[in-house]
């Protein structure tokens, strides 16, 4: 499929300088789809959540390709190639001191860390109000890397490190539901109730 096929309100291209990964960050307020295309074939879709940052690898693309996006809603698009040695250079410095994992799930990640210096523990955990962070067992401020990515402080030495995901809005339907459970049962009771007194009311007049 071209993406000329595909509405929207926005198209623009990207001409690669070379070869490489391709990087986007987004920012949009409104919940939005981007369409992808490269040389324009339609290559994929982007769904923006709702007042969050977005950050995705599109691809390992060849210079000269174009690669062209189309959106339905206003938003920030940034672009950018990875640079391979720089990235080496990062991974090196991370693997150093990693976040050695004990548990993993959907909704826990436990693990110790030993840091050389104060500083900042980098996830890939992306940011969102339902995480919390706990160092040493003690609540602490979760930090955002460009918005995306979650971070916490760390002082020099070994520390316990987790991150829970708690949704709120969870908490909250599950509460509605037992509300409106309790409501149908009131109103089920009462015309039980009524039902029988009806039936007693007949019967002593007959």
């Amino acid at each position: 499929m071209s993406i000329n096929e595909r509405q929207g309100t926005a198209v623009w291209d990207y001409t690669m300088p070379s070869d490489g990964i391709l990087y986007t960050y987004i920012i949009d307020d409104n919940y939005g789809v981007i369409a992808v295309a490269l040389n324009g074939e339609y290559l994929q879709h982007i769904y923006l959540p709702v007042n969050m940052r977005y950050i995705t690898a599109l691809g390992s693309f060849s210079q000269g390709d174009v690669v062209s996006f189309l959106a339905d809603t206003e938003a920030l698009v940034y672009l950018g190639i990875l640079d391979l040695d720089l990235f080496e250079q990062g991974y090196s410095l991370l693997a150093s001191q990693p976040l050695n994992l004990t548990h993993f799930s959907d909704t826990l990640v436990r693990g110790h860390v030993t840091a050389h210096e104060d500083g900042l523990l980098y996830t890939s955990i992306p940011g969102n109000k339902n995480w919390n962070a706990y160092v040493n067992g003690e609540k602490s401020e979760i930090v955002l890397i460009d918005n995306a990515m979650i971070a916490v402080r760390l002082g020099e030495g070994t520390h316990e490190v987790e991150f829970r995901y708690f949704n709120q809005s969870l908490v909250i339907g599950l509460i509605i539901s037992l509300v409106s459970l309790a409501v149908f049962a009131v109103m089920a009771v009462r015309k039980y109730s009524l039902g029988w007194k009806k039936i007693i009311k007949n019967a002593m007049v007959v």
